[in-house]
């Protein structure tokens, strides 16, 4: 259905703008006539080629302006359309004139058709035209909507994709636990409650933000390492200790997105035993290092005398 139609408003905007339309041409073309029969001429007239130019939006939607499109098609198909929609407007008028001829005492409205024909049709014909540019505008303007919406709905997409992704990438029983540490700390020790919240709010922000990369620098994944382990720091006390050993020139290597916290949060969430952590039946000692590879390569793991303390195993 044309969109004008479907909408009362737009309908009766539409109307309204063609009523100087017919004014103008009662203006011009009436001249030899009485005000009066121009204006009852013309006017309704114009009204006339208001819903008769609705073809026109029809026309357009057969041949949108696009590339590789054949626009001179376009350009007969509306000569076409813009004649025939001439002549039957003509004829209207020339009904309309009739039936104002056959109102007593005559309005001389057949004269004024007669004298007026020709101009008449070139009218028409223009007015169809300009009926199609205006269509041609407001389906740019459809478009536009619709690319907008578009742009919203990825964008909606994209913020749902993020989350799922914090979601993966986030351990459940860490954002528990901390929760629950939070919990038990507002009373005993708000302060520190207060650092744990920073804490966890800096490093979900900072997951979220890196969540949807492939790849990032070791310099920020060791950042994010950081401050999950700072969090855990809170909760563990003495009990965690941390090492991490890094080459300056692995900081711009590119390292797979939580490959080093997926690591911390297995070994974190493990309580610490004599069989994980030998030696610190009380506690863990935890060590990361990262080195260069060759030129663009990175690895990163516990060194070789970390895994022979530990009696853990080189990952594959």
């Amino acid at each position: 259905m044309h969109p004008i139609l479907a909408n009362p408003r737009w309908l009766g905007l539409y109307v309204l703008g063609w009523l100087p339309v017919g004014l103008l041409l009662a203006a011009g073309l009436g001249q030899d006539a009485g005000w009066v029969t121009a204006i009852g001429f013309f006017l309704p007239l114009a009204l006339i080629h208001a819903f008769i130019g609705l073809s026109s939006w029809y026309v357009c939607q057969s041949f949108p302006i696009r590339r590789g499109l054949a626009s001179w098609r376009a350009a007969l198909t509306h000569l076409v359309a813009a004649t025939a929609t001439s002549g039957l407007w003509v004829a209207a008028g020339g009904v309309w004139a009739s039936a104002l001829e056959s109102i007593p005492g005559g309005m001389g409205a057949v004269r004024l058709y007669t004298g007026q024909r020709p101009l008449l049709t070139l009218v028409g014909g223009l007015l169809f035209l300009l009926a199609a540019g205006v269509h041609y505008l407001l389906m740019a303007f459809q478009d536009m909507q619709a690319a907008e919406h578009r742009a919203v709905e990825l964008t909606l997409l994209a913020r749902d994709a993020e989350l799922k992704a914090l979601r993966t990438q986030i351990d459940p029983h860490f954002l528990f636990n901390s929760l629950h540490s939070i919990s038990a700390l507002t009373t005993g020790d708000p302060p520190v409650a207060r650092r744990m919240c920073v804490l966890l709010a800096d490093f979900l922000r900072d997951t979220l933000r890196l969540g949807g990369r492939q790849a990032i620098p070791v310099a920020e994944e060791l950042r994010l390492v950081e401050r999950y382990l700072a969090i855990e720091q809170v909760r563990l006390g003495p009990r965690l200790r941390v090492t991490i050993d890094t080459d300056a020139l692995a900081d711009g290597c590119l390292v797979p997105a939580a490959a080093a916290r997926r690591g911390k949060c297995d070994r974190a969430r493990r309580r610490p035993s004599p069989r994980w952590w030998r030696g610190a039946p009380r506690g863990g000692a935890a060590r990361r290092d990262a080195t260069t590879h060759g030129d663009e390569s990175v690895r990163s793991g516990p060194t070789e005398e970390h895994r022979h303390r530990t009696g853990s195993r080189a990952a594959p």
